[in-house]
């Protein structure tokens, strides 16, 4: 699994005796972990914080005023999937319940906002914090709401010691909290650029466990094979698309997987086309 392969090379071994927990979403029953892609934008309110006297805190407001960042994309998101795992809560052994799972924000602002949806749902009994309110403790099915999706953000995220991005202790944290199911709600686009997080994005996608958009980085490995393999000559592309009956699409997110299909058979194929090209052109 990702924690063990990312920061221990591969040296923990899984010991404890847990149960199991049975969703639909769940790409493998083998592989209980999930990544949920999106480009849902981030929003910021200012926080004050200060247990000063009125008149002081409007004194140091302004060294103690900072953004703090939420993201109401991931929030019906991350929603969403517990209502979608509590309806299949009789599956699980022992049942599945609210208190069971545990939902993580690096941001304060996205951490109430969670639980202000969540009362509204009658989700309360849900554990919603920052990734320092879960440090030794664990939960059932834990999932990760990731906020950021703008990158300009990222260079003062990493001077501050903010986010989850280039975090590598806070990754470590977040994502060994969970005893049965991790879900991770985030901008894929943006988590490649981490290095830690991209060996975890390339996890999900060589086992299927991502949902779309596609990620970026996978994306510009296809472009990088489609340019090597079907511009040496444009006839031999043509007849890999005429013999296919396949058209490339624009790179966009929603044609990835039909790419990488495309990509599979012109590399076995590539050499007997190329072939019957040159006896064409003779």
């Amino acid at each position: 699994m990702p924690p063990s392969a990312i920061f221990y090379n591969d040296t923990l071994q899984p010991c404890a005796k847990n149960g199991t927990v049975t969703w639909s979403g769940l790409s493998s029953p083998n592989l209980p972990l999930k990544f949920i892609g999106h480009n849902y934008p981030e929003a910021t309110n200012d926080e004050v914080r200060s247990s000063c006297l009125p008149l002081v805190a409007s004194f140091l407001s302004l060294l103690q005023q900072r953004a703090t960042w939420y993201n109401k994309g991931e929030i019906r998101k991350v929603v969403e999937v517990i209502k979608s795992m509590l309806s299949d809560n009789l599956l699980s052994t022992p049942p599945l319940r609210p208190a069971h799972i545990g939902v993580m924000a690096p941001w304060r602002e996205q951490v109430w906002k969670l639980r202000e949806e969540l009362r509204k749902e009658r989700l309360h009994a849900v554990d919603v914090g920052t990734v320092e309110d879960f440090q030794g403790r664990e939960s059932r099915v834990v999932i990760i709401s990731c906020v950021r999706s703008n990158k300009r953000f990222l260079e003062e995220d990493a001077r501050r010691g903010l986010g989850v991005f280039h975090e590598r202790k806070r990754m470590n944290v977040a994502i060994t909290r969970a005893r049965e199911v991790l879900v991770v709600v985030g901008n894929g686009e943006l988590l490649s650029k981490d290095p830690y997080w991209k060996s975890f994005l390339q996890f999900t996608l060589r086992h299927k466990l991502c949902v779309l958009p596609c990620l970026p980085l996978l994306n510009l490995c296809e472009r990088r094979l489609t340019t090597h393999l079907l511009t040496t000559d444009t006839l031999a592309q043509n007849s890999i698309l005429n013999r296919t009956g396949t058209t490339f699409p624009d790179w966009s997110p929603a044609s990835c997987m039909q790419r990488v299909r495309i990509m599979r058979l012109t590399r076995r194929n590539r050499a007997c086309l190329l072939q019957g090209v040159s006896r064409g052109k003779s």
